[in-house]
């Protein structure tokens, strides 16, 4: 009698399969795991790679175990639960505990995703952060001038991307209008009012191994456009290259090994909003999964040479990791720059199909023709591109010249 030995499938589950996931559906692939991807859209890219799908809502936790209850078998396992990109932390953890899965703590996750509640735990454990207010009504937002001081940031205390992130100037913006466009975003209905702080911004990406936080990329952000989309904050992209001093490094790295320590992470990921005032780093916020866009797929793996999703979805599933694949191999400079829509019909320029070897992304995501407005959010971004280079001013002059090739027209 033949016995056949049949190899147990190790499957990722992946929370989400939008443009923010598809390069994680790939990597896990590459590591050669079977990937489960759950969204509700059909449609989504995700399902087209996707070894098994789920069209259930990733925040439907209860639906998501009721569809995987009978999932596993004698030849499959849940191996994890990848969250990218989307703010649900908490279903990662929750699913994770329902498998005997290790993760991070759920209260803690569900903590991270209430803007107003991450502040406050920040506060009470004496980090750095802006002076801030919880906004329940408009008499609340009409007193945020007064105990912040003007410029304060208003936005929903649940929400990514920037949606519903106004930054409030002066008396006149203290408006009802204003008030209405950050509540419409809110999931819950609530808002948070903060100090703005001046200063370079940057954004951090950590992973935790063995509860050592690597921060292995401080990119700084770029927000050229604040004036032009005000009071919307839209950034524009970043820098991988990292121009603090080796005492500023430190700080922000420290700052975010003590984080891990208070949350007691002792495997995960640490994705950081900062901003270095005149008073030192500032902690604007903090998510507990992996970021979105370019930051995970492109900027980290092409300016340090680190395949950090590879990395990340390693140490998501419990397999080991050597302290010297998280020890970066080179240093170049990367950017990711986006195309902003404006008021009309766009109209594209041909040129997009002759891009020199240092553009090493370029999408639109819109189709010719489409009607086109005025963006109020991250997610109303039409278009991406990444271009490397040995030095800030050389990148700088090459996102100068794809815009100039490249930039669409309105009718």
């Amino acid at each position: 009698m033949v016995h056949i030995l049949v190899l147990e499938e190790r499957v990722l589950a992946i929370l989400g399969g939008s443009l923010d996931q598809l390069a994680s559906i790939k990597e896990a692939k590459n590591l050669g795991l079977k990937t489960l991807v759950i969204d509700a859209n059909e449609d989504c890219p995700g399902f087209e790679i996707a070894d098994y799908k789920l069209p259930v809502s990733t925040r439907n936790t209860s639906s998501i175990l009721h569809e995987l209850k009978d999932f596993q078998n004698q030849n499959r396992r849940l191996a994890g639960f990848f969250v990218q990109g989307t703010d649900i932390p908490q279903v990662g953890a929750i699913l994770s505990k329902h498998f005997n899965i290790q993760s991070i703590n759920q209260d803690l996750a569900q903590m991270s995703v209430d803007k107003f509640q991450m502040k406050k735990f920040l506060k009470a454990n004496n980090f750095p952060v802006p002076n801030f207010m919880q906004i329940e009504n408009f008499s609340d937002f009409e007193d945020a001038s007064t105990q912040l001081g003007f410029p304060f940031v208003l936005k929903p205390v649940d929400r990514s991307g920037a949606r519903g992130v106004l930054k409030i100037v002066n008396a006149s913006q203290v408006n009802s209008e204003h008030f209405q466009l950050a509540l419409n975003e809110s999931i819950s209905k609530h808002m948070i009012a903060e100090q703005y702080i001046p200063g370079k911004q940057f954004s951090t990406e950590s992973l935790i191994v063995d509860g050592l936080a690597h921060t292995l990329i401080i990119a700084e952000r770029n927000y050229e456009f604040l004036e032009k989309y005000a009071p919307y904050i839209l950034e524009n992209g970043g820098w991988s290259d990292n121009l603090l001093s080796i005492d500023e490094q430190s700080e922000v790295k420290d700052l975010i090994q003590m984080l891990a320590n208070k949350l007691a992470i002792d495997r995960g990921i640490i994705k950081g909003d900062l901003v270095l005032g005149k008073d030192g780093a500032v902690i604007i916020e903090f998510a507990l999964r992996a970021s979105g866009g370019d930051l995970s797929e492109s900027l980290i793996p092409l300016g340090t040479g680190l395949n950090y999703l590879s990395l990340a979805i390693r140490n998501t599933i419990g397999d080991e990791i050597l302290q010297s694949e998280l020890v970066p191999n080179r240093v170049l400079c990367v950017a990711n720059r986006y195309f902003f829509p404006s008021n009309g019909t766009i109209k594209f320029k041909k040129s997009k199909t002759l891009l020199p070897d240092y553009v090493k992304k370029f999408e639109f995501w819109v189709p010719d023709n489409s009607l086109c407005k005025g963006p109020k959010s991250h997610a109303e971004r039409i278009g991406v591109f990444i271009v490397t280079g040995q030095s800030r001013n050389e990148v700088y002059e090459r996102c100068k010249s794809v815009y100039s090739l490249n930039e669409p027209e309105y009718l």
